[in-house]
């Protein structure tokens, strides 16, 4: 999870002081939550790491080169006159000290070094050692002087040391040249035109040489005012569009150059290595002395946006103003107890903030946990610890990963419009739809690109890889796949889902949300007599297959032997590992070896294997289907559907659980790693909502109906079971349980490629105790827009002939991810909302403002200018519930904190006062489970460290 500050009391609106970015002047939020270090444990060294307080602009010639542009004053304006007086005033305080430390910027360094004081004063007792070094800029080494003389001055017998010289610069403040190449590679857009500003300045704009770059040093001037304080304003000369502009492309620029993104290709996070492992050695010496001290850094806003990037804690943030203002501070204070052991509590900006690690007491973290994290991290996918050589060059590129990594892409409902366009169906019925119809072809293929890429191998896609299994898609997929095995080595294991098959013979289909190329209706069954309509067309590739078919077109793929397979069985395999043969592997791997009794005399085929791929590694393919059944119809077995999932497993299925058991054991005893997936969630993944749930709303709602029971679970882990992934719930989640014996088990959601979050997982194998998950957003998706024509032509016709009409917006998506956010957001509205909430008034919350609300929440007026409302609200809850901290991309920080500020008041309600109230009050305990789970994008599972 990586989780970045913020301010209480902000709201969506921005200040133009805020849009000065990286001239943003620190401001304190006394507001700020603290957790309580565990019971035991004491702080007693703290490592830190200071941009430089406020300052001046950096050199005088930039003062200069924009007052040159006024020297002609007969070229000027009323207005550009007036202008000319401020600058002459900035410029008489500002000439001679380009980039000095201002008063404003000594009192932040002061301030902060106070407030660290008294805060973790155990660390500052007695003659404590601090050991300070700063870059050899000035006005760092100004920031760490009005530190200091602030401790000093609280404890004049600290032993304190400080330098700036230049051999603390390798890593203090090291930009490589490849980093400096960057930098100078990446242009800085301002998407807005000069010419209202020249023309408000200039009687003769035409003569300004480069009015773009005038109107960029403005708003740095005028930014830099609240930094010094002189009682000048520029921000008259602008309108907000043009302040915004720059501020945008100033925040673009720097997040481009400094952040992990697909252009600046890994170069910033390298340069931030010989930092962090300073930081690393500094902490480690510090620990085996065990005596209260402090290492203090000071330096630049770059060299602290790369380490952020290096740690993975800024979740994508890029507003420059709330990561490196003037005065920005990465803290992390160290504690420990009795028993030696060491915790660690990060902060930035002075604001707690949770590490993609877990942890039963964070935000507090085993430091050795924390070392090893980052460790393998460096080591392995970013091979970033050797790329720092002794002449400061990247010259050495990233090693490929050598550990062993899995790819999870689950609930692709793959359907082939690249072949049969005639099978797009309507935006009518998509935006009802919990997933997406026509655009997951292209987003199949986009994450199995995106896994080839990356140079993994084995992929393993647990079920729902077509809507309805039907024959159609079955064939698109297994030629998808048949391609990525031939091209590119790749090995692929599939098991079913509820929709492949949706029932366990197959099924005949009918329906009648295909659209024509004209935008107009259709309707298709999959053979005669599913409707008296004499004009449905028959396409009996819409057959939905069963067991038996399904089985047949994915025999490469998991669900029957190969011969380069090391190992394969079933539950119902007679042979052993030693006895293992290619031959008789293949005899038993039909659905006829693989029946069990139902009921009555009711026989179901279950498609479950256990698959040695390759040397060590153990993939346990759990069929937790089971299709009960419901009545004799024209003398064939009906059955229900299998969307439940485990529910009915552990009743039906009484050989499965005893064999997984045996399966684990042998794994332990042969020194296999298991790894196990079904397509259905064996843990609640409600991060514990689950009563709050059904106690309110009942228990048809928010999928209640879905959630496994603990038995599941419980007879898993006892089983053996470590590792868990599923798919089936369309949603990004980490769940975990624990037994009497200290065992845990932690069940993994996989989003769905077809819905909101688009993402996959990667499963990195460290060793045979330690694995590494991160998740894989789809944002680029190639061809995703291939129906898009069709849709206007719906919507067209729609119109003409009074249907519903669906928001065209949609077709104005930036991208993919975006595409499926915005389908989310009338799922929300015309779907979930109305399902789930039928019992109580959330009318009444809908649309309601934020001052609204808070002002019920509170009982007093709400002054706040807050830019959401209850639907923003109650969306973004659902946002949460089903993508976790991936939801932060679409939910700002800003909106997160007062949403918090909401729940807080909702709190101090003892009496229901109103039916109104109280849904708020429930709302606000919904959006506390959801935005407290555990870590669920990329993170550490490391069982030696339970």
């Amino acid at each position: 999870m990586k989780i970045i500050p913020s301010y209480a009391g902000n709201n969506d609106s921005i200040t133009y002081e805020q849009m000065g970015g990286i001239y943003y002047a620190y401001h304190y939020d006394s507001t700020a939550t603290r957790t309580p270090a565990p019971e035991g444990f004491t702080p007693f060294y703290i490592s830190h790491y200071n941009r430089h307080g406020s300052r001046w602009l950096p050199e005088d010639k930039r003062y200069q080169l924009v007052l040159e542009q006024f020297a002609d004053t007969t070229n000027l304006t009323a207005l550009g006159k007036d202008v000319l007086q401020r600058l002459t005033k900035i410029w008489k305080n500002a000439e001679g000290r380009g980039g000095d430390l201002t008063a404003v910027g000594a009192k932040q360094l002061s301030d902060i070094a106070s407030r660290m004081y008294m805060e973790w004063n155990d660390v500052f007792k007695g003659n404590a050692d601090v050991s300070a070094r700063s870059s050899i800029s000035g006005r760092c080494i100004m920031s760490m002087t009005n530190f200091l003389l602030k401790l000093q001055a609280l404890n004049p017998n600290l032993k304190i040391t400080a330098e700036a010289n230049r051999r603390f610069m390798d890593y203090i403040a090291y930009s490589s040249p490849e980093e400096e190449s960057l930098i100078a590679s990446v242009p800085r857009e301002i998407k807005t035109s000069p010419d209202r500003l020249m023309k408000s300045l200039f009687i003769h704009p035409e003569r300004i040489h480069n009015p773009m770059n005038l109107l960029s040093e403005l708003h740095a001037i005028a930014s830099d005012m609240q930094n010094v304080q002189i009682g000048v304003s520029l921000y008259d000369i602008f309108t907000p569009e043009e302040i915004k502009a720059v501020y945008d492309a100033s925040n673009l620029n720097m997040w481009t150059c400094n952040s992990h993104n697909p252009i600046s290709k890994g170069i910033p996070e390298r340069s931030a290595i010989s930092l962090w492992r300073n930081i690393v050695e500094s902490a480690d010496s510090a620990i085996s002395k065990g005596s209260p001290q402090a290492t203090l850094r000071f330096s630049h806003d770059t060299s602290l946006y790369r380490l952020y990037t290096l740690l993975g804690l800024l979740n994508d943030e890029r507003r420059m103003d709330r990561i490196i203002p003037m005065g920005a501070n990465f803290i992390m204070v160290f504690y420990h107890n009795a028993k030696k052991q060491t915790l660690v509590k990060f902060l930035i900006n002075e604001h707690e903030i949770k590490l993609p690690i877990i942890s039963n007491t964070a935000p507090y973290y085993d430091w050795n946990q924390v070392k090893a994290y980052y460790n393998h991290w460096l080591s392995s996918d970013n091979a970033f610890i050797k790329a720092i050589e002794s002449n400061g060059s990247l010259t050495e590129t990233p090693k490929e990963n050598e550990k062993l990594r899995i790819a999870f892409i689950s609930d692709a409902h793959v359907q082939d419009i690249e072949k049969h366009p005639e099978l797009i169906r309507s935006m009518t019925s998509e935006i009802h739809s919990t997933r997406l119809f026509n655009e997951n072809i292209f987003a199949f293929r986009a994450a199995l690109e995106d896994v080839r890429k990356r140079g993994i191998k084995l992929v393993v896609l647990p079920g729902d890889l077509t809507d309805n299994g039907q024959r159609v898609n079955l064939n698109a997929v297994r030629s998808i796949l048949d391609e990525y095995t031939e091209k590119y080595d790749m090995r692929f294991f599939v098991t079913t889902g509820n929709h492949d098959p949706s029932r366990p013979n197959g099924e005949e289909t009918v329906s009648g949300d295909f659209i024509s190329e004209k935008g107009e209706p259709v309707r298709m069954a999959s053979s005669k007599g599913m409707s008296d309509d004499k004009d449905i067309v028959i396409n009996p590739s819409l057959h939905c297959c069963g067991y038996k078919d399904i089985m047949k077109i994915y025999d490469s793929y998991g669900m029957a032997p190969r011969k380069d397979y090391i190992f394969w069985s079933t539950p119902f395999s007679k042979y052993s590992y030693d006895e293992y043969s290619f031959k008789t592997a293949i005899k038993e791997s039909s659905p006829e070896y693989r029946h069990y009794t139902l009921c009555d005399s009711i026989t179901a085929t279950d498609a479950t294997y256990l698959v040695e791929p390759v040397k060590g590694l153990w993939l346990l393919a759990i069929d937790g289907s089971v299709y009960l059944p419901k009545y004799i119809r024209n003398g064939k077995q009906e059955y229900e559907g299998s969307s439940t999932g485990y529910n009915n497993t552990l009743r039906y299925k009484t050989f499965l659980i005893p064999w997984i058991r045996k399966i684990a054991d042998e794994a332990h005893q042969r020194g296999k790693t298991l790894i196990a997936f079904c397509h259905y969630p064996a843990i609640d993944f409600h991060n514990g909502a689950s009563t709050e749930i059904t106690k309110w709303l009942g228990n048809n709602a928010m999928n209640m109906k879905r959630i496994p029971d603990e038995d599941v679970a419980s007879a898993l882990l006892d089983a053996g079971v470590r590792i868990h992934f599923a798919g089936h719930m369309h949603l990004n989640n980490t769940a975990a349980i624990s037994n009497e014996k200290g065992q845990q088990m932690f069940n993994i959601q996989i989003p769905s490629t077809a819905a909101y979050m688009p993402a996959y997982k990667i499963l990195t194998i460290e060793d045979s105790a330690r694995f590494k998950v991160q998740t894989i957003v789809l944002d680029s998706v190639p061809g995703f827009r291939y129906p898009w024509q069709r849709y206007e032509n719906e919507n067209s016709f729609n119109k003409a002939n009074g249907k519903e009409l669906w928001n065209i917006d949609i077709l104005k998506s930036e991208n993919y991810a975006d595409f499926c956010n915005r389908h989310f957001l009338n799922l929300v509205k015309e779907r979930y909302i109305r399902q789930d909430f039928t019992h109580v008034p959330i009318d009444n919350i809908v649309p309601a403002s934020a001052q609204e609300l808070m002002t019920l929440a509170t009982g007093t007026e709400c002054e706040y200018n807050m830019s959401w409302n209850g639907i923003d609200f109650i969306t973004d809850i659902y946002r949460l519930a089903y993508a976790g901290s991936l939801a932060l991309r679409n939910i700002t920080a800003e909106r997160m904190e007062q949403y918090r500020q909401l729940s807080a008041a909702t709190k101090n309600i003892t009496i229901k006062e109103s039916p109104t109230l109280d849904c708020l009050r429930h709302l606000c305990i919904l959006f506390d489970y959801f935005s407290n789970g555990m870590p669920d994008k990329d993170f550490v599972i490391d069982f030696e460290k339970r």
